[in-house]
């Protein structure tokens, strides 16, 4: 079961951050041309906030009244590439009280009906060149009742009773001063079904800030992460935001007070506009997704036409990233350290290995902390560190709260 006691929620320590910040200090930096500064990106995401509590979009009861299989928020689905609104809609959808979604935007419109029906949403950010498949999938879905719509280079027209994302920006209301975020807010997590049919993971934010995003491995007061606020930092997540990845690493850098960078092909991976906004920008940290992500950077990489030398850290997870790439990578960028991150949408981060120049490891992750453990195989005891028995790995500590609608593999899970 989950901690009790919750911890500092994502809006309250992004306003706190904000009040520190220099308005004009970048926050998202791209893609092409597109730069938002920390005072910018918090007025767009508060004005989201206020549009979506005009819309009745919220939460309509606490979380102390429920079951851990249950929301009393609405769901706000996410179909979009990656861009400076997808951000600004996490936030604002925890400013306004409801609770965020991720969708694959490679789904069909059948698949968009399974998903969006069973996480119950009842409204939808949507881009342009994904707004016909959602088009398609709303007849069956009488419960969303409100679709703003991103423009891109599409030029796809709105949907009928859609709304442009600029306009109802331009429009929004103020938040009252009465609907204050709590962490208790769900934060919900849509797993790519790599292991059966895809679930929404319901996580409380304020445990996603120390259990996802890794913004604190323990609950802190909000002054803690100002005081630790780290401008410097300049994350590149070239994982699409659609997954628990991509978003972890671009929330991760905004909790921690630097800044996201977006590459100019956002819909695809192009190793070309990867390191050409690493220059460009600057990148401290970027994330890959193993072997199918670092092979084509490494490629182009040694076309010769890139520098690099602003990365201090490669976050890979998702999938394996073999000794010998890490090598290739060592060799070209020495100063750089490679981290591998293992987790799961359930469990959040749980183990690394840490590779450096002349030390590419291998095979052997290192838990995080003492929460992560090895249950035996009837999961009715942790095991000690040696023994060689085989279990179930697992985690302890700040865990989701269980599976939307789903009380059986709730309990059976979590």
């Amino acid at each position: 079961m989950p901690t009790t006691a919750t911890p500092v929620g994502v809006v309250t320590i992004l306003e706190a951050l904000a009040a520190a910040t220099e308005p004009n200090a970048p926050c998202i930096i791209g893609p092409g041309a597109r730069h938002l500064g920390w005072g910018e990106f918090t007025d767009r995401h508060r004005r989201l906030a206020g549009f979506l509590h005009q819309r009745g979009i919220g939460c309509h009861r606490e979380r102390l009244e429920l079951e851990d299989h249950e929301s009393g928020q609405d769901h706000l689905g996410l179909l979009l590439h990656n861009c400076p609104e997808y951000l600004e809609a996490m936030i604002g959808a925890f400013g306004a009280r409801a609770a965020p979604l991720n969708i694959n935007y490679r789904y069909t419109p059948s698949e968009l009906v399974e998903v969006l029906g069973e996480a119950d949403v009842t409204a939808v950010v949507v881009h342009d060149a994904l707004a016909a498949a959602l088009g398609e999938a709303l007849v069956d879905l009488p419960r969303i009742h409100t679709i703003l719509q991103v423009s891109d280079e599409s030029g796809a027209p709105l949907l009928p009773g859609a709304i442009r994302y600029e306009d109802a920006l331009s429009g929004a209301p103020t938040l009252p001063a009465d609907v204050v975020p709590s962490p208790d807010d769900v934060y919900l997590l849509a797993t790519g079904g790599t292991t059966g049919r895809p679930r929404a993971v319901m996580w409380r934010n304020g445990d996603a800030v120390i259990g996802c995003f890794d913004a604190a491995r323990t609950a802190q007061p909000v002054e803690a992460f100002v005081e630790r606020s780290r401008p410097d930092l300049r994350s590149l997540p070239t994982a699409p935001f659609m997954h628990g990845a991509g978003h972890w690493t671009a929330l991760r850098a905004l909790l921690a007070g630097g800044s996201v960078i977006i590459p100019d092909t956002p819909e695809r991976l192009d190793p070309a506009a990867v390191w050409s906004a690493v220059d460009r920008h600057q990148a401290t940290l970027m994330l890959i997704v193993g072997e199918s992500f670092a092979r084509p950077l490494l490629a182009e990489f040694d076309s010769g036409r890139y520098d690099a030398s602003s990365l201090n850290v490669i976050l890979t997870g998702g999938a394996p990233l073999s000794a010998a790439t890490k090598e290739r990578l060592l060799e070209r960028l020495p100063t750089v350290m490679i981290v591998d991150g293992f987790g799961a949408s359930e469990s959040g981060g749980q183990m690394s290995i840490v590779s450096t120049a002349g030390s590419a490891a291998s095979g052997v992750f290192r838990p995080r902390s003492e929460a992560t453990v090895v249950l035996d195989p009837d999961r009715a005891r942790v095991l000690s560190p040696g023994d060689p028995t085989i279990g179930w790995l697992a985690s302890t500590g700040r865990l989701p709260l269980g599976y939307l609608g789903d009380p059986e593999r709730t309990r059976a899970t979590f």
